[in-house]
């Protein structure tokens, strides 16, 4: 066995672990939303009986009991497709050069409807030249983290101007992939932790995302950066090398 070959066994053996805990995190977040889902139907039972023969005084309380059920489901719909993801990729994936773009718009049309919902508008500036030396599997894992943490960052606001931006670009034999979001930001003291495993500022969230995904840019020789402002934007700065 190779270098490369047992370089590769070893991230593989890594990543399962990450799998392992990503779908015990997700199913955990299942179950939790089952319940909220439970527990806002049965609040807008009661209401709706509240209200039989009345006017309406209940109305905002039926309103906000109807945009958590959204939410809820919202966070089902979510999790579920992540499940479905992480057990149908194909761990024979073999690197190559990829057209950018095309896996851009792949990983972009699973978060629609999240950026839908939340009047996020998003932004990708990339040219149909530009590619990627990478494993498929691992582009594809590394933007669904990277995006899930923008959505997220936005999801928690209240703002007009909700905005992600993903633009690449190629400067000599590197590609260089950026993703800016003007969400909830990180705070200062927490930005030597965002890499370490199970750390993270979300209720129900495992903690993992951003570990695999250093992980995956170290794997493909390459390098992370992230800066971020607290209340005002966070930006994740990513180079592969082009071969």
């Amino acid at each position: 066995m190779t270098n490369e070959e047992q370089k590769r066994l070893l991230f593989d053996l890594t990543y399962l672990k990450f799998k392992l805990n990503s779908i015990e995190a997700f199913t955990h977040d299942i179950n939790n939303m089952f319940s909220l889902i439970s527990f806002n139907l049965y609040n807008f039972k009661e209401l709706f009986e509240l209200s039989k023969d009345k006017c309406f005084y209940q109305y905002n309380e039926i309103i906000e009991n109807l945009n958590n059920l959204e939410t809820n489901f919202e966070t089902l719909d979510n999790c579920v497709s992540r499940i479905l993801a992480l057990s149908t990729e194909k761990s024979n994936s073999k690197k190559g050069n990829y057209q950018l773009k095309a896996l851009l718009d792949d990983v972009v049309e699973l978060f629609l409807l999240r950026l839908k919902n939340h009047k996020i508008k998003l932004e990708v500036k990339c040219e149909q030249s530009n590619s990627i030396n990478i494993y498929q599997q691992d582009f594809i894992i590394l933007l669904q983290n990277v995006l899930n943490n923008s959505v997220k960052a936005l999801e928690c606001i209240n703002r007009q101007d909700k905005e992600i931006t993903i633009e690449c670009h190629e400067i000599e034999m590197n590609t260089f992939l950026n993703v800016y979001d003007n969400g909830s930001g990180i705070a200062q003291e927490n930005m030597s932790k965002i890499f370490d495993i199970g750390f993270t500022t979300y209720e129900n969230s495992s903690g993992i995302g951003l570990a695999l995904v250093k992980s995956i840019v170290d794997y493909n020789y390459g390098s992370i950066k992230i800066s971020s402002q607290l209340g005002k934007w966070t930006e994740v700065s990513i180079c592969f090398p082009k071969y």
